[in-house]
């Protein structure tokens, strides 16, 4: 709660949101997510954790889908930790 009421006083210019990608997403992440994103003026995901086994229980896709799902589209998920800093340091300038 604190966070959000942050946010909503001083929005972030970029959010960087980290997951656990090995975990299904669900809605309440989702939504979570989708809050977060709204009190910022640009927002990314990073899929934490991405491995082969997450690969192939079907996690990256699910959580492409659900990402999607909320509005944050291929551009908005990032699966490496140094793309994400790039991201937050520079914005879109570089991908």
């Amino acid at each position: 709660r604190g966070v959000r009421a942050r946010f909503a006083a001083h929005t972030p210019v970029r959010l960087v949101v980290a997951v656990d990608a090995r975990q299904t997403p669900d809605r309440g992440s989702l939504g979570l997510i989708a809050e977060l994103a709204d009190h910022a003026q640009a927002t990314r995901v990073w899929l934490a954790g991405i491995d082969a086994a997450a690969e192939q229980a079907g996690r990256l896709r699910q959580w492409r889908e659900g990402l999607a799902g909320i509005g944050l589209g291929e551009a908005a998920v990032l699966v490496d930790a140094r793309a994400a800093w790039v991201w937050l340091e520079r914005g879109d300038e570089v991908r």
